[in-house]
This record gives C-alpha cells, structure tokens and sequence, in this order.
C-alpha cells in the first residue's frame, strides 16, 4: 500500500521511504520523510478500520501499523530512521548512518547496510 494518488502505486507495498537532499536543504528531507510516513500510517489505519468494520470486529491498542524504515541522503551521507506506531503517535527512531558514498570502505558498509534491508523488505515486512 502507497500513501500516493498515483494509480499505479497505490496498491504497491512501501516498506522503506528514501529521501535524497543537498546539503543546503538538510532538514527538508526529514520534513518530507515525516510526511510521508504520517500519510501512509493515516491510510494503513483507514484500511484497518475498513477491515475490521467488514469483519465485525472493533480495532484495539495492538492493532498498530507495523514499523516502517526512512532513509534520509544528504549529499554523501545516508542516515536510517524507524517510524513505529505508538497507538497516539508515530515516534520517529535515529538516526543511525549506515554508509556513505565518499569513500570505499563507506560505500561497502552502505552496500551491507541496504542487503540487509532488502532483505528485512522481502522476509519481515513482507510477511
């Protein structure tokens, strides 16, 4: 499920948020990225609600969105958040970096970084 009105995106599942900024415009990306995770939380919880309306069965405090991941480049830098779903709020976890393009030994520990991910996406979430 995808926060966006675009037709052809919006049925396709969206475990990982990646928003790439210039230095000069750090903090909005962490702007966008927060949007986009509350849009796709708002309509996760809709579905639920839909769900279990049709199933007869009220939502309850552990029907939480499962948690999401927020990558946020700046220039070189890449920086992982996790969004996880309090019940009355999304807290937002990190950063944590997990590589960066300005050296060999960096780019090889964002190359470990995002497999790991993948794969958390095509196990965990997908499950």
């Amino acid at each position: 499920i995808n926060q966006t009105r675009y037709g052809p995106l919006t049925t396709a599942p969206i475990a990982c948020s990646i928003e790439t900024k210039s230095e000069s415009a750090r903090t909005g990306g962490l702007t966008q990225l927060g949007l986009w995770v509350a849009a796709w939380h708002k309509k996760m919880h809709a579905i639920q609600d839909f769900l279990s309306t049709d199933l007869a069965r009220r939502p309850n405090a552990h029907d939480r969105i499962p948690s999401s991941l927020l990558i946020q480049v700046v220039d070189h830098d890449w920086t992982l958040f996790f969004a996880c779903d309090n019940a009355s709020a999304i807290t937002l976890h990190g950063p944590t970096k997990i590589g960066s393009t300005t050296s060999l030994e960096e780019a090889r520990a964002l190359v470990a970084s995002l497999e790991v991910i993948k794969a958390w996406m095509e196990t965990t979430f997908r499950e």
